[in-house]
């Protein structure tokens, strides 16, 4: 995608030319696109009668730009005019990679919408055929983040402990309908009438559903509730059926879906989860496409219980490759750590280190570090132990990784909740993750 700075530039500068040109034929699309770097007097024609055919709200918009007014001012009501509009509307869209839906009449008048202190969230429209259901939304008067204080306090071990987010972090939009099944966020792109994004979900299993489109923008949650119903076919899936096994992990993917904006793929992964936080990058990197020479990265993927969809932001044909570069799987441990900043543990062979601990009433933070280059990748299955031996599961509420590469040293940061009237003097890890290279590679059909 381009830089928003050249979009605005580019469509300033090719509707001056244009309303300058004075002839109602000329090319409109390919002036806003074009990059030329020449001022506008050098390739303009007289503009002696322009006013007499360009319809006024488009006469508005040359006058706008010549008198100097940045675009972003004016760009979300010029959407919305005669002649200029529509070409705005469909670049706009084109550089949020959703040209496909403006093209195929899904971008409608706003089906839903809401605001809360400033924030306007609209669903443009929706996506549900046989493969997928995916709204398409925009959001007005959201900004950058802006550094802010941390909401945290002191607490002991000299750290602190927060499981807060800023006010500005990007949304998090998610679907939920009667089925209770997953979903997932699709690109999102910051343009010059808000941002517009995708949020997927499974297909609906009847031609008519009830959903619920439910944004998260910092700490607040606003719902949308709509009524959606079967559309046009806008995507096809083919079937894979597919499986390979190494190092005892068999992944089997079923199918790819092609879709006009992105590649979607279903797969199953058979091995011992972990439930523990890993960095990819440890065992091997993120799953892409290779199309020819060149790769494809994912964008998101979301799964459950081995069942995983993958997505990558763009679609694809002719001969291509799904590569998974390496995966992990979980083993059983026994590793004991007093609650004791320092204490260490060898697990499959790397010296683990308790390296903070903090603790503020019930809640309670742990921090372990261990040598990047080891076979370990992650932690998991954590329980407390009292002066008596007694043992409880140590249920947390978020983990955190971290990765320093000039000290080649990785680390794990887990929060949780002490159980009422428990009081711990120790910490049993119970499973880990072991990395299993790979890569399982699948070719895919068309």
């Amino acid at each position: 995608m381009m830089p928003k700075e050249d979009f605005e530039n580019r469509l300033g500068k090719g509707l001056k030319r244009w309303a300058e040109a004075g002839e109602p034929t000329l090319d409109l699309e390919a002036l806003v696109r074009a990059r030329a770097e020449e001022p506008a007097a050098e390739v303009a024609a007289p503009r002696r009668g322009w006013v007499r055919w360009l319809g006024v709200a488009a006469a508005a918009a040359a006058l706008v730009i010549a008198a100097g007014t940045t675009f972003p001012s004016w760009a979300g009501a010029a959407a919305e005019w005669p002649l200029v509009g529509p070409m705005v509307k469909e670049i706009i869209m084109e550089d949020a990679g959703l040209k496909w839906a403006y093209d195929m009449g899904f971008i409608q008048q706003p089906m839903a919408e809401v605001t809360q202190d400033g924030i306007t969230v609209r669903i443009l429209g929706v996506v549900a055929d046989r493969a997928r259901t995916t709204v398409i939304y925009q959001v007005v008067g959201w900004s950058d983040p802006k550094p802010e204080p941390v909401d945290a306090k002191p607490i002991q071990g000299g750290k602190w402990l927060s499981m807060s987010r800023p006010v500005h972090t990007p949304p998090d939009v998610f679907i939920s309908h009667d089925d209770g099944l997953a979903s997932w966020g699709g690109r999102v792109v910051e343009t010059p009438v808000g941002l517009l994004g995708t949020a997927s979900t499974w297909p609906l299993t009847s031609d008519e559903a009830q959903v619920k489109v439910i944004i998260g923008i910092g700490e607040k949650r606003l719902t949308l509730p709509l009524t959606v119903k079967r559309t046009a076919e806008a995507s096809r899936e083919v079937r894979v059926d597919q499986s390979q096994e190494i190092g005892g992990i068999t992944i089997h993917v079923d199918s790819v879906v092609y879709t006009p904006a992105e590649t979607m793929l279903r797969y199953r992964v058979e091995k011992e989860s972990l439930a523990g936080a890993v960095n990819l990058q440890q065992v091997g990197g993120i799953s892409y496409l290779e199309v020819g020479d060149r790769r494809v990265t994912a964008d998101s993927s979301v799964g459950a219980s081995g069942q995983h969809i993958i997505v990558f932001p763009e679609p694809v044909e002719g001969e291509v490759r799904f590569v998974i570069p390496g995966e992990y799987q979980a083993t059983p441990v026994t590793a004991v750590f007093p609650l004791e900043v320092g204490a260490t543990q060898s697990i499959l062979g790397a010296q683990v280190e308790l390296t903070d601990l903090n603790r503020m009433g019930s809640m309670l933070g742990l921090e372990f570090k261990w040598p990047w280059a080891s076979e370990l990748v992650g932690l998991a299955g954590y329980e407390l132990i009292d002066a008596s031996g007694q043992t409880v599961g140590f249920e947390t509420d978020g983990e955190g990784i971290w990765h320093d590469a000039e000290r080649e040293v990785q680390g794990r940061r887990v929060d949780g909740t002490i159980p009422e009237g428990f009081e711990p003097v120790a910490v049993r890890i119970t499973r880990a993750g072991v990395a299993v290279p790979g890569p399982w590679i699948f070719n895919l059909p068309q």
